[in-house]
């Protein structure tokens, strides 16, 4: 570790210079410090260069450069305020704010995150394919009555029409029903004076029932 006089010594030179003289007299190598550090060696070239331009957002220069010159021993004040001002003085400014979509993509496209993301789709591709198959079996099944629209009604006989789900078994006042290629039913109801019961129901695969019930009244001088 260098010394606080090696250090006062130094003060005015260049941050590089000093990381690198540091370095050179713990006997160490670019690549030993990357190693220790786990800071990339380009990295760290860059900040004995004075090259800052190589960090994709200001705040990873001045958290390598913080780590580098810790473990170095020259992290002292004013080495802290020399790298400031050489990071205000760089041409080509580093952005201040950090592009993580873009770190984030270039990360990620690779042959082995590209697989990755390949499976993870395929998983999340049949996982919502039982997920929704599961829940198609255990819901209650759609059922819609289009008509009548009326409890009043004429007549001796009665239109009933309605829409159920796919695949759904359709029974009105216990008479099975058979859907169309809308999954319409159309069924033609016998009624009487009086209040007339009219129960339509349907049932599901998993065997669950969706039942509609209405009451329709024939008026006695109607008929």
């Amino acid at each position: 570790m260098v010394s606080g006089s090696a250090g006062k010594k130094t003060a005015g030179k260049r941050a590089g210079q000093r990381l690198r003289e540091a370095r050179l007299a713990r006997r160490l190598t670019v690549d030993d410090v990357a190693v220790r550090i786990r800071i990339p060696p380009k990295q760290l070239r860059a900040l004995e260069e004075g090259n800052l331009t190589v960090f994709s957002a200001e705040i990873y220069a001045k958290g390598a450069y913080t780590k580098y010159a810790s473990y170095l021993g020259v992290d002292s004040k004013d080495a802290w305020h020399y790298f400031l001002r050489t990071l205000a003085g760089v041409k080509v400014k580093v952005p201040l704010r950090v592009p993580l979509l873009a770190t984030w993509w270039q990360r990620t496209l690779t042959p082995t995150g590209v697989l990755v993301l390949l499976v993870g789709l395929v998983i999340l591709l049949v996982a919502g394919y039982i997920g929704w198959q599961v829940l198609s079996f255990i819901r209650v099944p759609a059922l819609v009555l289009l008509e009548p629209s009326a409890v009043i009604v004429e007549g001796s006989e009665v239109l009933i029409k309605g829409r159920a789900e796919v695949d759904a078994v359709v029974e009105i006042n216990g008479e099975r029903v058979l859907l169309d290629g809308a999954n319409e039913f159309a069924y033609i109801l016998a009624v009487k004076e009086g209040i007339n019961v009219l129960e339509v129901r349907a049932s599901g695969a998993s065997g669950r029932l969706n039942t509609i019930t209405k009451h329709l009244l024939v008026p006695r001088d109607q008929k």
